[in-house]
């Protein structure tokens, strides 16, 4: 008995490896509920996508497994402290490309510069960024381009674009794991005149499940009214939040209401939300970004993705 209180420390920590593989278990149930939905057919928005199966022509090799739980599980150390191992990123490459057109004036050219990336062992994911990514040099979104893919868009560039053209695309990831991927996909387009158009589209990929979910997909049934409700909410901490550059918020809301948008980030922090341009504030306030904490989206979100998006 005299040696109990020297082994209270590693009771303790042994309950708590207990717990933690129980919530693993359930975390893994979860997610094996939602994969068998998703292949039984359920019902999709538009910005819902199940990208084609993963490309296996090359063998991967085996992923080396920790005592306790394998990689990403708790590693028990000397001491007997249970240590949480960060995810390892899906492996991407940069793609950089500059485009000139033809016609110049003055010496002046059109401009076309890309940065984009490509994840190395998901063919399909990066062909749909590539591929979207190009569709949004369009000014009109409902144009049918006659091209198909960055470097298609960069020939047709080259032979159409006007001497003060200037576009730059990019696609930026902001989350990356294995269980969840985060990509901004952003354009700048200057024609002519004043000022340049701007646009940003997020991308939310489970790479497990090799599946683009949107807002919809994310929350409750019948649960868009009561997101719309927490996001006014957050609009108004953001209007405080601005005060300075906003001045009397009264008046500015009757000049700028606010308006729903399902543009979202599942980014660790917290759900983010783009607005574009003139939406809800002028200019000069570019595209305004809320973020919700996912604590503020319990019973609104459904418990699958608020288990993904805090990385659970």
């Amino acid at each position: 008995m005299k040696q109990l209180p020297a082994l209270l420390p590693l009771i303790v920590n042994a309950i708590k490896l207990n717990i933690f593989l129980r919530f693993s278990s359930k975390v893994f149930l979860t997610l094996s509920l939602l994969m068998l939905v998703t292949a039984c057919g359920s019902t999709k928005v538009a910005s819902d996508i199940t990208l084609p199966a993963r490309d296996t022509s090359t063998p991967q090799a085996p992923t080396p497994r920790t005592s306790f739980g394998g990689q990403g599980g708790p590693i028990m150390t000397a001491s007997t402290t249970p240590v949480i191992v960060a995810p390892p990123e899906l492996a991407t490459k940069p793609i950089n490309m500059t485009f000139k057109g033809a016609r110049c004036l003055n010496k002046q050219c059109g401009t076309l510069t890309i940065r984009s990336v490509v994840f190395n062992e998901f063919k399909d994911f990066s062909a749909f960024i590539d591929i979207s990514l190009s569709t949004m040099a369009a000014l009109d979104s409902n144009t049918v381009t006659p091209y198909r893919g960055l470097e298609s868009l960069g020939i047709y560039f080259t032979e159409t674009a006007s001497p003060k053209s200037d576009v730059v695309l990019e696609a930026k990831v902001l989350r990356n794991s294995p269980t969840i991927v985060v990509v901004a996909l952003s354009s700048y387009i200057f024609s002519g005149g004043a000022n340049g158009q701007s646009s940003t589209q997020y991308l939310n990929w489970l790479p497990d499940f090799n599946r683009l979910i949107g807002l919809q997909t994310m929350l409750i049934a019948e649960g868009m009214p009561a997101f719309t409700a927490v996001l006014e909410k957050a609009h108004q901490n953001w209007l405080e939040q601005n005060r300075e550059a906003i001045g009397n918020i009264e008046q500015f809301k009757k000049q700028w209401p606010f308006k729903p948008s399902d543009n979202v980030a599942l980014l660790a922090q917290g759900l983010e939300v783009s607005f574009d341009p003139f939406t809800i504030a002028p200019k000069s306030f570019g595209e305004p970004k809320i973020l919700i904490p996912y604590a503020q989206l319990e019973g609104v979100m459904r418990l699958e993705y608020l288990l993904i998006a805090n990385g659970l």
